[in-house]
């Protein structure tokens, strides 16, 4: 949707600091165009996690969809957070 609003492609990944900071500027301008005084936005931080992608079978579709996995978060034990580089 953020695509279609923009007239450009977001970055998928966000591993870079210059993908980052696209995405960052690129999610200001869509708010901006729709016309919102404030901008939502989560932590830009890459933490680890497991990926999964499928064929996305949406009307208005990309090649694949990608998510997180949300069961288990990154760190949920003390043992975690000990080893959390």
């Amino acid at each position: 949707m953020m695509e279609a609003v923009i007239g450009e492609q977001m970055p998928v990944q966000w591993r870079s600091r210059e993908e980052r900071e696209l995405a960052l500027r690129l999610i200001i301008r869509f708010w901006f165009e729709a016309a919102y005084d404030y901008v939502c936005i989560g932590p830009l931080a890459s933490l680890p996690g497991r990926l999964h992608a499928a064929e996305d079978t949406a009307i208005l579709k990309h090649d694949r969809r990608h998510w997180q996995e949300e069961g288990v978060g990154v760190i949920s034990s003390w043992e975690d957070f000990e080893r959390y580089p």
